[in-house]
């Protein structure tokens, strides 16, 4: 849910109770449609069809969430992981409740470089915000580049895409790409 406010969480208490858990009710999984790799710390969010929010889930170091937590009825799915796209709700009937994927869209990468005219790194701390219209996640925080100013942002949809970039001493930069 938005402001940081968990309503439920998938994460168990310790690696113990997690086998016991995992044998013991049917698990759906959050994945990168791609690779098909597991997306741990992903958020679920379900709601009634309409956007009525019911519970928020997140999921574990495998990318599972547990389906014996869903309320009975309709329910809409959003699953949410940092560096793919928001996706469409994904409608679930109240007999879909075993074997449950959820595939996200990596969407595509941009890798680069910010650095002074001259080509030297930048002194300080940089901040990259990143303005990608519907279907980009947004952070909290800012992109961060690392020493040489070199970053890797992922996740962007289709069309055009805008970099904020700030820094200690230098005048805001906005650049688009397409």
């Amino acid at each position: 849910p938005e402001g940081g406010q968990e309503v439920g969480s998938a994460l168990p208490e310790s690696s113990a109770q997690a086998a016991s858990a995992a044998r013991a009710q049917p698990l759906g999984r959050v994945v990168d449609a791609r690779s098909g790799a597991p997306l741990p710390g992903a958020r679920v969010a379900v709601r009634r069809p309409g956007g009525e929010l019911l519970l928020g889930l997140r999921c574990d170091e495998a990318g599972a969430f547990p389906l014996s937590r869903l309320p009975a009825g309709d329910l809409e799915l959003v699953a949410l992981a940092r560096g793919h796209l928001v996706p469409a709700p994904r409608a679930l009937g109240p007999a879909e409740r075993e074997g449950l994927t959820l595939a996200l869209d990596p969407g595509r990468e941009l890798r680069a470089r910010v650095s002074c005219g001259d080509g030297a790194s930048l002194p300080g701390e940089v901040r990259v915000w990143v303005e990608a219209g519907a279907g980009y996640l947004t952070g909290d925080e800012p992109e961060a580049p690392d020493a040489a100013g070199r970053l890797l942002l992922a996740g962007l949809p289709a069309g055009p895409c805008a970099l904020r970039v700030e820094a200690p001493g230098y005048a805001p930069l906005e650049v688009g790409f397409a």
